[in-house]
């Protein structure tokens, strides 16, 4: 007891004398440190809220000027959108198209003849040979009318037609204005046609169909009666009989060849006489074939050209090939500016393989005129 009492008073004495060193106790101490433990978590704390509440201020701030700059760039998005729009309509708006020309009205449709269209007929002797344009063309018995008789489509494209009259019909309230031409084709006339079938041209080929006087037999000198076939082939004469026939009814003559042919046609003649007949004679021969052959010795240039313009082949007196004057008989077939289209009968079954060679050419009109000239401008037309 005495030691436990002794020990508590030893106690008591250092607690005094540590009140009096210290100032505080130990549990003030104790106290203190628990006080700070406290307050250091408080200030955490505080100090977590302020930085929270600093991070949630600028957060705040920063989304501010976030919306701001946002609200900025929508502004300058929504003004360049704008600004853009209008160049955009401004781009966009059409350029000023040249306003179409109006459709032209439709042409009228032609009216229809009427049974008595009045024609007023002419004759077309001026007139230069046409081309058939097409093989549709219609041939009627008269210039057309609702009672012409229609003679069907003549399979004559490009073939050279004569015109023998003309009928122009008057514009009226029922029917146009029409043109008819009245054609010959070969010598025989086909019936009336619309003008519009047939066209001009400057290169006239007569049709004729060719003959040679040295086969299927020879007759070296019969050039004169050959060429007349060939002329009257012209307008469908004579197509039927040979050469032989026209030889063996040309007329003879012992020494005028005004009167008929002298020398004899089938041989070579190895004299000095001239075996040959005369246009005067030739042209009257002709006519026992076709009553529109004519003498028409000393004929320009002009008027052979007139005469092929219109589709009459005109038999002339030149020489073999136009090569030289020789008394050779040819006919003038064809006219194109500069030159005349010959038919010499001169030829052999050979001479058509060498187109050196054909017996149907081309020459100019001065050659021609040249050796036409030299033989006395002796011709024949055929008309």
């Amino acid at each position: 007891m005495k030691k436990m009492l002794s020990s508590l008073g030893l106690v008591m004495l250092f607690g005094a004398t540590a009140v009096a060193l210290g100032g505080q106790p130990a549990n003030a101490e104790t106290t203190n440190q628990d006080n700070q433990k406290t307050e250091q978590p408080a200030q955490q704390s505080s100090g977590q809220n302020n930085s929270q509440q600093g991070q949630t201020s600028n957060s705040a701030n920063n989304q501010n000027s976030s919306n701001n700059n946002n609200q900025n760039n929508n502004s300058q998005n929504q003004q360049q959108q704008q600004s853009d729009n209008k160049s955009d309509q401004q781009n966009q708006q059409p350029t000023p198209q040249p306003q179409p020309k109006p459709a032209p009205a439709p042409a009228p449709k032609p009216a229809k003849h009427i049974a008595h269209a009045s024609y007023r007929i002419r004759s077309a002797r001026k007139y230069n040979a046409r081309v058939i344009r097409s093989n549709n063309m219609r041939l009627f018995s008269k210039a057309y009318n609702p009672s012409a008789k229609y003679l069907g489509k003549p399979q004559l494209k490009g073939q050279l037609v004569q015109v023998i009259r003309v009928a122009r019909s008057r514009k009226t309230k029922h029917s146009v204005k029409r043109t008819y031409y009245q054609i010959s084709y070969r010598g025989q006339i086909r019936g009336w046609v619309n003008a519009i079938y047939l066209r001009k041209t400057r290169v006239y080929e007569i049709p004729f169909t060719y003959t040679s006087q040295h086969f299927p037999f020879n007759a070296p000198n019969g050039c004169e009666a050959t060429a007349l076939k060939m002329a009257l082939s012209a307008k469908n004469v004579g197509l039927n009989q040979g050469v032989d026939e026209f030889l063996r009814v040309m007329p003879r003559s012992s020494y005028d060849y005004n009167e008929g042919f002298v020398g004899n046609p089938y041989a070579v003649n190895h004299t000095e006489q001239d075996w040959t007949i005369y246009p005067r004679a030739l042209a009257r021969f002709g006519r026992q074939f076709r009553k529109y052959v004519y003498n028409i010795t000393g004929a320009s240039k002009m008027k052979i050209i007139r005469e092929v313009r219109h589709g009459n082949p005109v038999i002339a007196a030149t020489g073999y090939r136009m090569r030289k004057a020789t008394g050779h008989t040819l006919v003038v077939v064809g006219y194109k500016h500069g030159y005349f289209k010959m038919a010499d009968p001169s030829s052999w079954r050979g001479t058509f393989k060498h187109a050196n060679n054909l017996p149907v050419f081309w020459v100019s009109t001065r050659q021609f005129m040249r050796i036409y000239n030299h033989e006395g401008r002796k011709a024949v037309l055929v008309h």
